[in-house]
């Protein structure tokens, strides 16, 4: 098996808040005031894409991927979205 890892800088994270995208939304798990998973969530009005994210891989023991998606799905239904797409798996009302 062969695994890939993408590394994304700060700065380009940045760069994506600065587009000003309207439908989009940055989760973040916060660790003693660190950041330690993020994911960039896009939206419209019934869908929500989780577009990209990343988890410290030395806080892996927390498992805060796991609390993020729960999050991030509890987020949509609030915001009364239809069908949220986390990866490869889509959840809907």
């Amino acid at each position: 098996m062969r695994v890939i890892i993408f590394y994304f800088t700060k700065e380009y994270f940045q760069s994506i808040t600065k587009m000003k995208i309207k439908n989009a939304s940055l989760f973040h798990v916060l660790y003693n005031e660190d950041i330690i998973s993020s994911e960039l969530v896009l939206y419209d009005l019934n869908y929500a894409y989780s577009f990209l994210g990343g988890t410290d891989h030395n806080y892996y023991s927390l498992r805060p991927n796991e609390l993020l998606k729960d999050y991030i799905i509890k987020w949509a239904y609030s915001q009364n979205l239809k069908k949220i797409c986390i990866r490869w798996w889509i959840w809907g009302r």
